[in-house]
């Protein structure tokens, strides 16, 4: 089943246009999370034979990891069946499979470089081990395009989808830190109030432009769910959280911890980019 699933994966992803690829990325998450089931199981009859564990402590255990993708991970590189990069490609690949599975948005950039290595890593042949999935086609498939995708251009790819989101949010909110001349001399702390100051009348003033008059905004924010998100506009200019992120993608070189840091801001960056596109739309 997971062979036919790489195969459809493949036929999708040599479509090239964005929709494709992403349901490309969406199938190769679902044949890697079934490879590790069936390599888990595997394992876990040969210890069961071996006396490792009893029947109701494999049980408990085969509950726990069928029920986390990242628990399956965790096995596979105690089993040393994944490399720490190697685990770490499989959670970004789960990630933003997540992303358009369960929101609708995701980030195109980087589908083609992570469905290319997720395919390697998933369908490699090595002197110890046989592969989750080892199927000839798709290997010379991905030798085809390693080149073009080289990990150090993944690397780059994650990196600079930080920073370009990041950037991003704040031009929206005319906040570029990098063209202003005294952002340096300022703490955080003074920086953060500054920004807190001018989201409020900022969002004042967007509320005056699109209902009209002005409002209480606690009041409508309670009231009114649609006022919600641009009440949330204080927290867009959070800039702690920004400025680590920023800081963070530029300094981190390690692609393990890269991914942790791509993985755990990106939900939030969704937010404050939906966020953005409301105010961008009523202001």
């Amino acid at each position: 089943m997971d062979l036919y699933i790489v195969q459809e994966a493949i036929k999708f992803f040599q479509e090239g246009m964005p929709g494709p690829i992403r349901l490309a990325l969406i199938l190769l998450d679902n044949a890697a999370e079934l490879a590790m089931i069936n390599w888990i199981e595997e394992d876990l009859e040969i210890l069961l034979e071996m006396n490792e564990f009893t029947p109701t402590l494999a049980s408990e255990k085969r509950h726990r990891l069928h029920n986390g993708f990242k628990e399956k991970t965790d096995y596979l590189l105690t089993k040393q069946v994944l490399s720490d990069d190697e685990q770490a490609l499989f959670l970004l690949g789960h990630a933003l499979r997540n992303s358009f599975y369960h929101t609708g948005f995701g980030e195109d950039k980087l589908t083609l470089p992570i469905f290319v290595h997720y395919l390697d890593v998933l369908t490699r042949v090595d002197s110890t081990d046989s592969g989750l999935i080892p199927y000839e086609k798709a290997q010379s498939f991905v030798k085809t395009l390693l080149p073009n995708y080289p990990h150090a251009s993944l690397v780059e790819a994650i990196r600079n989808n930080i920073l370009e989101r990041v950037s991003s949010i704040f031009r929206s909110l005319a906040l570029d830190m990098t063209s202003d001349p005294d952002f340096n001399g300022l703490s955080d702390e003074d920086y953060q109030n500054d920004l807190e100051r001018l989201a409020y009348f900022y969002r004042e003033d967007i509320l005056q432009k699109h209902w009209g008059a002005k409002k209480d905004v606690k009041q409508y924010f309670e009231q009114n769910k649609s006022s919600r998100d641009i009440a949330a506009l204080s927290d867009i200019v959070n800039i702690r959280f920004l400025r680590a992120w920023q800081t963070q993608a530029i300094q981190i070189k390690n692609f393990k911890d890269l991914v942790h840091l791509w993985i755990n801001a990106d939900k939030e960056l969704i937010a404050y980019e939906k966020i953005v596109d409301v105010v961008d739309e009523i202001s």
